[in-house]
């Protein structure tokens, strides 16, 4: 869904506030999205909840994918990954931008 910036126009559900209104279907629209994650190895891959949420959706994106973690969570072990899993672009901490090489 598209979010237009007015706090009016969210919901909240489970401490979670998302954009009202219809979504957004095609996703080779969207430009860059922001991922969360657990760990991101030097690879790009990430440890997430597990549910493969998001990794279904980037599968469908050109976008810039960049997920925000702590600097501890900067991993320089190989972590496991599946073939659906999509690596990100980039990973930011507070302090750093680390871009992959891919």
């Amino acid at each position: 869904m598209r979010w237009d910036g007015d706090p009016a126009n969210l919901i909240t559900k489970k401490k979670i506030s998302e954009p009202v209104g219809p979504a957004l279907t095609d996703l080779t629209q969207i430009q860059a999205v922001v991922v969360p994650a657990l760990r991101i190895d030097q690879s790009g891959f990430r440890l997430g909840q597990g549910g493969g949420y998001y990794d279904r959706a980037l599968a469908h994106m050109n976008a810039w994918k960049i997920g925000l973690v702590y600097a501890g969570e900067l991993s320089s072990e190989v972590l496991p990954h599946e073939t659906h899993d999509v690596p990100l672009d980039a990973a930011a901490t507070p302090s750093i931008v680390v871009r992959f090489n891919r």
